[in-house]
C-alpha cells in the first residue's frame, strides 16, 4: 500500500505544480510539466528498486512525451471531434498509454494487460475533465490525472515491487 500512497502523493504534488505553472503561464516550464512528474516517479523508482539509470531516463522522457503528445492531440483534434470531454478522454488515454510504456521499461510485471488497462481507463476518465473548461475542471484534470496515474503505478504486483 505504501507504493500506492507514495506515488499517488508524487502525482498530486506534481499535478499541483502543473496546474499552477499552466495557469500562471510560466512558459519556460510549460513544456516540462510531464517530465516533472516523470522525475518524481523516477526518483521513487531509484529509491525503491534496482532500476538501471538508462531506464529511469526513459521514464522521465516518456512522461515528458506523454504530456506533450496528449496536449497537442487535444489542441489539434478538438475541432474535428467536436466534444472537449471526448477529446480529453482520448488525450488522457494517449498520455496514460505512453506512461505505461515508459514504466514497462523498468519492470516486467507492468507489461501485463490488467495494470496497463487500469492505467488507460484512469487516464481516459480523468482526461474527461478537460471538458469542464473551468479552473476546477483543470485542477481535476492536472491533479486528478497525475494522482490516479501515480497510484495506479504503485498498485500491488505492478511496476514497483520493493
Amino acid at each position: 500500500m505504501r507504493h500506492i500512497y507514495a506515488l499517488g502523493l508524487i502525482g498530486a504534488v506534481t499535478g499541483l505544480i502543473s496546474w499552477v505553472v499552466f495557469f500562471a503561464d510560466v512558459e519556460i516550464l510549460a513544456d516540462f510539466l510531464g517530465a516533472i512528474f516523470g522525475v518524481g516517479v523516477a526518483a521513487y523508482l531509484f529509491r525503491t528498486t534496482a532500476t538501471a539509470p538508462l531506464r529511469l531516463a526513459l521514464v522521465v522522457i516518456g512522461f515528458g512525451l506523454s504530456w506533450q503528445i496528449a496536449f497537442e492531440f487535444a489542441g489539434t483534434y478538438y475541432e474535428r471531434i467536436g466534444s472537449m470531454t471526448l477529446t480529453g478522454m482520448i488525450a488522457g488515454a494517449i498520455g496514460a498509454a505512453i506512461v505505461a510504456a515508459a514504466v514497462a521499461t523498468t519492470n516486467a510485471s507492468y507489461r501485463k494487460a490488467i495494470p496497463v488497462l487500469r492505467t488507460l481507463c484512469l487516464g481516459a476518465g480523468f482526461g474527461a475533465f478537460l471538458g469542464w473548461e473551468t479552473n476546477l475542471g483543470a485542477a481535476c484534470l492536472f491533479i486528478g490525472w497525475q494522482t490516479a496515474i501515480g497510484a495506479s503505478l504503485g498498485w500491488r504486483d505492478q511496476a514497483i515491487q520493493a
